[in-house]
């Protein structure tokens, strides 16, 4: 038997699906209901690793100030854009398509598919790895002008043979509904990122502490996160001697690999939002612009806990729902409801943070921050654009149009790339901030415009009433 939660953790887990039951009811609303109930404890994990992030981010910015903090966020955005392009992004087909063997009741097919996905984790994984020590000298000299920094850059490379299978092993635990677990372990490794960042602020290890103590704790989590893969798969009355047996895949190969082929090409857009528009700051305004927009972009992050819990656990119902064409038809009205129900409450929440952007921005990162504050306050508005229509994507990606995902995706890319290199020598850090919150919007229209191309093009007898 699987050991059990930490008894505190149990009942903030707890506490949180009392709230969830409360809220979605009042919505009359099973669907939303079933939401908010699921993603309880991914939230009640998230908002703990946000507590410990407020505590966290701001020590780190403080012992690093402005340059060095830009730096480390280049360093880890160098390796994360070439694990991007690279490495190769399965868990969106993990679920999917083991939602439609399973409810077909192929299981020799869940099962190669599972191997194939974890062949495809590990081999693009490694590919990645090499590619990084071969581009360190380079990346270090065009980007930070310093080659002895690639030194750094290659060591930090590690991390992805660390994470290498996370992909899959995420789409497993998100299928299964292991949320309550998973987030257990997420709290766990917040804490120990912590108290290892705390080690390197008062030993004074600089740059390279950090670099390490990113590698050691995704280490932790890959391993815990494993474990939890395999009770799950044992549980489920899954043989691990079957996941090499390819075959029943045959059939669905050409499919499978053309919705590989979107998400990864979706996946890579979305490298301009996370990786390279810090690279991109930091070489067209420099280092110090560079830790104002990370600084931002984590205190955004920190303020959309929300979004990110109950877009964790939206794809994997929306992918079982979309198999039923009687709970397909009832999806419209529902999903309609959803985004106004958190449209509000995210507004209000980022209209109070737009007000005490200058305290907050000072309690993150202290007075050398200070000028950052305008630009949070232009981020936070992309922040409720993007909140209140989290459901998008997962629909697109049920119904089948993941290159319609791909599109939108791109669009944003396009315009948050194209505003950072086009101002960013001129305005600096501002530029960035408005090109992130225009890129939202940009995305936002284009994906309303693509659902209702879909809603319309759905047949009238599953249309809702």
């Amino acid at each position: 038997m699987p050991a059990e939660a930490p008894a505190p953790v149990c009942r903030a887990v707890e506490k949180m699906e009392t709230i969830a039951d409360g809220s979605a009811g009042g919505l009359s609303d099973r669907f939303l209901h079933r939401v908010v109930r699921a993603a309880a404890p991914v939230f009640t994990a998230k908002a703990l690793a946000a507590g410990i992030g407020i505590v966290r981010g701001p020590m780190i910015a403080h012992y690093l100030t402005a340059e060095r903090y830009g730096k480390l966020g280049m360093i880890l955005g160098f390796v994360g854009l070439i694990g991007g392009l690279i490495g190769c992004r399965v868990w969106e087909t993990v679920i999917k398509y083991l939602a439609e063997y399973r409810h077909a009741g192929d299981e020799p097919g869940a099962h190669a598919l599972i191997g194939f996905c974890y062949t495809v984790d590990v081999l693009s994984g490694l590919t990645a790895f090499a590619l990084c020590q071969a581009l360190a000298v380079v990346g270090a000299r065009f980007f930070f002008g310093d080659t002895g920094l690639d030194t750094l850059l290659r060591i930090y490379a590690l991390i992805l043979l660390v994470q290498m299978t996370d992909s899959t092993s995420t789409g497993l635990l998100r299928y299964f509904d292991k949320f309550t677990r998973a987030s257990v372990i997420q709290a766990g490794v917040s804490l120990l990122r912590l108290g290892a960042a705390a080690v390197v602020v008062f030993g004074d290890f600089g740059l390279a502490g950090f670099v390490g103590v990113e590698i050691g704790c995704a280490l932790v989590a890959t391993l815990l996160t494993s474990w939890l893969v395999a009770v799950a798969l044992v549980e489920n009355g899954f043989a691990w001697r079957r996941f090499f047996s390819w075959a029943p895949l045959r059939p669905r190969m050409p499919q499978i690999g053309r919705f590989m082929l979107s998400t990864n090409l979706t996946a890579t857009t979305r490298l301009a939002s996370t990786s390279l528009d810090t690279l991109l700051v930091g070489k067209l305004a420099g280092p110090a612009a560079a830790g104002y927009y990370r600084l931002c972009r984590l205190i955004v992050d920190q303020a959309g806990i929300v979004i990110d819990a109950m877009s964790q656990v939206l794809f994997p119902m929306l992918a079982r729902a979309y198999q039923n064409e009687h709970k397909r038809a009832e999806l419209w009205s529902r999903l309609r409801r959803a985004s106004f129900s958190m449209a509000l409450p995210l507004a209000a929440i980022a209209g109070a943070m737009i007000l005490c952007a200058g305290p907050v921005v000072r309690a993150f990162g202290g007075r050398d921050f200070a000028s950052a504050a305008a630009g949070l306050q232009v981020m936070l508005v992309g922040l409720t654009i993007w909140g209140a229509l989290l459901w998008v994507p997962a629909l697109l990606l049920s119904a089948d149009r993941s290159f319609w995902n791909t599109g939108a995706n791109l669009v944003r890319a396009v315009v948050l790339l194209g505003g950072i290199i086009l101002f960013a020598p001129t305005m600096g850090f501002m530029s960035a901030a408005l090109a992130y919150t225009a890129s939202i919007a940009a995305w936002g229209a284009c994906s309303l415009f693509l659902v209702f191309k879909i809603k319309h093009q759905t047949p009238a007898h599953a249309q809702p009433t």
